[in-house]
Parts: C-alpha cells; structure tokens; sequence
C-alpha cells in the first residue's frame, strides 16, 4: 500500500501506518530488555525464597515488615497523606506485615520447603546414573564445543542433565511438586505480565508513531519536598491547580530599586507574570508566607507557570536567591529588591 497524492493525510486510503520488521529492528532490543527484565525479577524471587526456605518461618514477618516499613515511609513523605485514619494505617503498615507473616509463616514455609525437597530429590537422581553415562556426555561436550560452537555445548549442557531428570524421575512426585508451588505461579507471573504491557506499549509506539520520542524531564528534591509524588504526577487529583492554564499577558513591569553598591537609584525592567493568580501568590508571599511551590499550588499557579514565568525570572534578575546555592532543597529567599518588587505588585494590584 503507499500514500495516494502528496497531500494525503493519516487515516486516507492507502495510508500505510504500519512498517514491516527486519531483522536488525530496534524494536528486537524492547524485546529483549523485556524479557531479561522479567528473568531477572523472577531470579530475584526465586533468591528470595530460597533464602526464606534455609532461614526459616520466622524470615518472613521479618521480610514483610521491612517491606511494610519502607512502603509505609515512601508514601509518608512523598504521597504526605492529611486524612488521620489513612495516616495511621500507613504508619503501621510494618505491623500489619509483621502480623501477618506470624500467621502465614510457618504453613507457607512448610508447604515450600515440602516442595524443594521433593525438587531436589529429584535431582539427587542424576548421582545414581552410571559413572561411564557421565563420561559419553562428557565427551559429547567437548566434541560439539570443538566441532561446532560453545553456545551448542552448553544448550546441551543444560538439555542432558534436566532431560534425564524428566526421564528417571517418578511422575507422582512431581505431582506432589505442583500442589504444594501452584500458588507461586501468581508472584511469577507478575513481572512477565508488567514487562508485557511495557512492551506492548513501546512496539505500539514504535510501529504506528516511529518519529515520536520518548521524553524525562527531571524532577527536583525541592519540588518532591513541597508536593510530593502524588501532587507533582496527578496535580487535579485533590484539586490542585493544571499545568496547562491559558497564557496570561505579560507587561513589563517597571521597578526601582536601591543599588547597595553606589547608592544611586537604578531602574530594572522584567516581564513579570501580573494575571489573576499570580497576584494572589505576590500578595501571600506578601502576607509572609514562603516563595515556594507549595504556596504557588494554593493560589491555583501550576508548577510550570510558577517555574518558568516567576521563579526563573526572580531569579534572573537578582530579586530571588537559593538559601544553599548547592543544596536546592533548602528553599529561596527574596533579597531586599526582591522585597521591593513584591511590595510594588500588591501595590499595584488594580483588584484592591
């Protein structure tokens, strides 16, 4: 199929949305990474659980309350939850995982370990097979690692020893294996699930949108101080202020102010945001609460306004400065002209 005429646009006949994939696609690479991705967190279950089977029951309230702990700490500082309840389940979530793997301890950590143990011996099978059984496999090793490639000799490598296990082991113990890990098959099959729908998300993007890009822009300490994961990510969520408000005007503001150098007057001239909201911010900042985020949010300033419209050009001009030029989470400060000019736009505030 190929594009009717040079004025065609998407969704006309003969549109083609698709591309085909070659071989050396990068869409391969996705593929990959979402397959290692979910091995490696698989492998690290797989770590866990052993650990948990030579630890001990006792592993595991110990497992869910560092989990709960950390969980509940997360969402205390970056979600800063108000209601009294939630903070209270939040903050005991380390309990609540602590109790619960007192309950469940020792029933899953004797249904695990019942299960490994059939798993190994089945395994201890391989030590009864002949010795001269070990030498032919041995020798076809080393003649397909000579003949053809080492990758084959350890495809084989692997194939011979989980084969023979197939092979001798008796069917009813492995049967016993899946009753008593069935329940493990929920746990793993979450990370294979998660990289699955990331990576339908990424071929989709790539097959139908390839001149898209993928974009991150970082996120500061300040702003993850002063609002959190949840506001920053869902800003209309609890009725925060949109990022996307309609661009105000923005007349130029003129201001005098006293140089400290020379002592002479000096006039300084900024575009400065004077819109509804904006002035209700220079009147709290005013009224002593602090040049933060946090106070731009409450006067319905979104996060982006108040960045590149306000505090970036306070800053550009020397009204505004860094409590800790090295350690932005520490906050701004007005200087004296600063002052000034936050003095002189409540003034002229034409509401009042």
């Amino acid at each position: 199929m190929t594009i009717n005429g040079a004025g065609s646009s998407l969704g006309a006949p003969g549109t083609r949305i698709t591309r085909r994939l070659g071989p050396d696609d990068e869409v391969w690479l996705y593929v990959w990474q979402a397959t290692v991705g979910a091995a490696a967190l698989d492998l690290v279950l797989t770590m866990l659980l052993m650990s948990y089977a030579i630890i001990g029951w006792w592993a595991l309230p110990l497992f869910l309350s560092g989990a709960g702990f950390l969980i509940g700490v997360l969402i205390m500082v970056f979600g800063r939850p108000r209601w009294v309840p939630a903070r209270f389940v939040i903050g005991n979530l380390w309990a609540a995982g602590f109790l619960i793997g007192v309950i469940v301890g020792r029933d899953w950590y004797a249904t695990l370990a019942s299960g490994i143990a059939l798993i190994g011996r089945q395994i201890a099978i391989l030590a009864e097979l002949p010795l001269w059984s070990w030498a032919v496999f041995g020798l076809a090793l080393l003649v397909i690692g000579a003949k053809l490639k080492w990758k084959a000799a350890a495809v084989l490598a692997i194939a011979g020893p989980v084969s023979a296990i197939v092979i001798f082991s008796d069917a009813a113990d492995w049967l016993a294996v899946w009753h008593a890990l069935k329940w493990l098959l929920v746990p793993y099959s979450w990370p294979v699930i998660g990289f699955s729908l990331l990576l339908a998300i990424v071929m989709a993007k790539e097959m139908l949108f390839p001149s898209l890009e993928w974009t991150f822009q970082p996120v500061s300490l300040e702003e993850l101080r002063e609002v959190g994961l949840i506001g920053l990510w869902c800003p209309r969520l609890f009725g925060q202020a949109e990022e996307s408000e309609p661009t105000p005007p923005e007349p130029v503001i003129r201001a005098e102010h006293r140089d400290d150098t020379n002592g002479k007057a000096k006039e300084r001239y900024a575009k400065v945001l004077i819109s509804n909201r904006a002035r209700d911010f220079y009147r709290a900042v005013h009224a002593g609460q602090p040049f933060t985020l946090a106070t731009a949010r409450k006067c319905q300033v979104g996060r982006r306004t108040f960045e590149t419209k306000i505090r970036d050009v306070f800053l550009a001009r020397g009204w505004l400065e860094w409590k800790d030029a090295e350690h932005h989470d520490q906050g701004l400060q007005l200087t004296e002209a600063g002052e000034d000019m936050i003095g002189e736009l409540v003034l002229n505030d034409p509401r009042y």
